[in-house]
């Protein structure tokens, strides 16, 4: 059983790395979201480890880093990191989008709870 299990994992990693050399920018593309889904759940402090994650996911699949062609808005721009998300408002701030109870209270309303 556990041969099978290997076999067709195998297969399957085949069939990837195939559809990837076969689809550069697509992949490129791909691993480009998805980097840009972790750094902003990792934070700018593990950005550099999450590109080198993807630069080594690009070589094991045999795609050129940046895209096919290097070009703008293939994921990455032409293999630069793009910078990180903002900060989170401060809450009680002008910049919060969630609402207050009164201006001398922090605590953000629950949704569905009204004032007044």
């Amino acid at each position: 059983m556990a041969r099978f299990r290997a076999a067709a994992l195998i297969a399957a990693v085949a069939k990837v790395k195939d559809y990837a050399r076969q689809n550069p920018e697509k992949t490129s593309d791909a691993i480009g979201k998805v980097e840009g889904f972790v750094r902003s759940k990792a934070g700018p402090a593990h950005a550099d480890k999450v590109g080198k994650g993807g630069d080594a996911l690009r070589k094991g699949l045999g795609v050129p880093s940046g895209g096919a062609s290097g070009t703008p808005g293939s994921g990455t721009q032409g293999g630069q990191v793009p910078p990180p998300p903002p900060p989170n408002p401060v809450p009680g701030t002008p910049d919060d989008p969630q609402p207050r109870r009164s201006a001398d209270d922090d605590a953000p309303m629950t949704p569905g709870e009204r004032t007044g």
